[in-house]
């Protein structure tokens, strides 16, 4: 999708086309006069209309770390040698527009990707990397905040995904009386289990069970022993 100044600017070129073409056409015409009034009018409407629009949409895109949209900060910047300061509040998203009317500037804020966390609406998710046998026995995972704490989020057995409220991004909202009060969304954990190691790892924990099973069997009962690896070479052998 084209950015908002660029169609802007395109609409306002229509509109010139539009009122030329009207004024040449009462000249080619030798109707004695250009087109109506109010022909005349509603193109100049829009055009006026157009230019109130683009007042200002000199639009530069700034990129602050997903960091700084959670904490809030200051960013300091030059353009056409004179110094902006933008003072972004934690939870802005990307598309929040910052204006400078005097100087016919507008910043628009876009979002840096980033390493660990994926922003969703409010939440923050992000993914761990445990060993497979967590999958089995459960686990706890450390999560290393934007604000540079840790939250320490607990698995149990073979569950993938963990929600902790109140840990994602902030924003505001108004509540039942009327108040602009902050809120957070949630930290979304998914747990990254690598199927084909995991299926390895537990046939070598099987095999390994597997062998200590036949060494206490063959010690304790010999002949129950040796009848299970008959029956297990026949089975082999058929399949």
């Amino acid at each position: 999708m084209e950015p908002e100044w660029k169609q802007k600017s395109q609409n306002l070129k229509r509109s010139e086309d539009a009122l030329w073409r009207n004024r040449h056409a009462g000249r080619s015409r030798g109707a004695g006069g250009p087109p109506s009034g109010t022909t005349l009018n509603r193109v100049a409407h829009a055009l006026i209309g157009h230019q109130k629009l683009l007042r200002g949409a000199n639009l530069w895109l700034r990129s602050p770390p997903l960091e700084q949209l959670f904490c809030g900060g200051t960013q300091r910047v030059t353009h056409n040698g004179k110094q902006f300061t933008l003072e972004i509040q934690p939870g802005w998203k990307p598309g929040t527009k910052l204006r400078f009317d005097n100087d016919g500037v507008v910043f628009e804020l876009a979002q840096q990707e980033h390493e660990r966390f994926t922003r969703v609406g409010n939440d923050l998710c992000t993914v761990a990397y445990p060993s497979p046998i967590s999958l089995l026995t459960g686990c706890t995972h450390d999560v290393q905040m934007l604000n540079g704490q840790t939250q320490r989020v607990a698995f149990d057995r073979f569950v993938l995904r963990v929600t902790v409220e109140g840990k994602g991004m902030p924003y505001k909202e108004t509540d039942a009386v009327g108040t602009r009060v902050t809120r957070k969304g949630d930290l979304v954990v998914y747990l990254y289990a690598n199927w084909s190691e995991l299926r390895a790892s537990a046939s070598s924990w099987g095999r390994t069970v597997m062998y200590i099973g036949g060494a206490w069997l063959f010690m304790t009962n010999t002949s129950m022993f040796l009848t299970m690896m008959f029956i297990y070479s026949v089975i082999r052998q058929q399949l």
